[in-house]
């Protein structure tokens, strides 16, 4: 009986320990970027507000009015795997920059905004680590390109 117990007590230990683990990682990424940092791209600068957790990814900018020319948002992810993002009731149109190591390694220009059913998909052309969301257009009018390096920094 005592053993029972025991026994019983341990699994409930180890169920505890094991959802603590499971929230912090679904709310904290590995990397640390912090909140207001910058991303400079050649000469441009871009205001950044990080999305490192599960719960701030899936929320993107959705529902948003708009974006600051010289703003974006930047999702940390803790491996590099194929990312694929949708437009899920965003209000205007974006660059999805596909970022691995600090490299751009691919874009998705001016993703048009869906609904609450967004049928769209777009996909990294390989694996990633980060995501830059800017407004659509950005991208080209900044004259950035595939193999360009970003370079994060807190704010000053």
């Amino acid at each position: 009986m005592r053993k029972n117990i025991v026994m019983t007590g341990a699994i409930i230990a180890i169920l505890i320990v094991s959802s603590i683990g499971g929230i912090f990682y679904l709310t904290h990424s590995n990397k640390r970027v912090p909140q207001g940092s910058r991303a400079i791209i050649n000469d441009t600068v871009f205001n950044i507000e990080v999305a490192s957790s599960v719960i701030a990814q899936a929320h993107g900018l959705s529902e948003r009015e708009s974006l600051d020319e010289d703003a974006g948002m930047l999702f940390v992810f803790n491996n590099e795997i194929e990312r694929t993002f949708w437009m899920k009731r965003m209000k205007f149109p974006l660059d999805i920059v596909w970022v691995r190591d600090m490299k751009i390694i691919g874009v998705s220009k001016n993703a048009v905004p869906e609904g609450a059913f967004p049928t769209t998909v777009y996909t990294s052309p390989e694996p990633v680590d980060m995501v830059l969301e800017i407004n659509g257009g950005l991208f080209d009018i900044h004259t950035i390109n595939v193999g360009d390096t970003i370079t994060i920094k807190p704010a000053s």
